[in-house]
């Protein structure tokens, strides 16, 4: 189990479930929930119950436009979390840091947190 998620199975179908556009989501095992979250960035499609690209998840069309939609072409940071995207023709791919890592746009690099200004604790 990866994390806590704020979800009941008591009266949900065995399945995976999203949690919208989200890389997080869970399963439903007769009532129990265990957690999951998918690798690099990607995101999980409930349609069709895997880990897929921003661009091929339906929870995440609008998302995905928006967050690129007035920027030139270039990589950009999502703040201090660690995931960060290359827009290009104003289209989001989106990918995540190692754990414990941020982006830093000046550098373009995955780093530690002290390292990337702003985003120190």
């Amino acid at each position: 189990k990866l994390y806590t998620a704020d979800y009941h199975c008591d009266e949900k179908p065995n399945g995976y479930y999203s949690m919208g556009c989200s890389s997080r989501y869970y399963g439903c095992s007769n009532g129990i929930e265990t957690a999951f979250m998918c690798p690099n960035a990607l995101k999980f499609n409930e349609h069709t119950g895997k880990c897929d690209y921003i661009e091929n998840v339906p929870a995440c069309k609008h998302r995905h436009h928006e967050f690129c939609a007035e920027k030139p072409d270039g990589v950009y940071a999502h703040g201090c979390s660690g995931r960060y995207a290359i827009c290009a023709n104003r289209k989001e791919y989106g990918y995540q840091c190692p754990i414990g890592y941020v982006f830093n746009e000046r550098t373009a690099m995955c780093e530690e947190p002290s390292h990337v200004h702003g985003c120190a604790h």
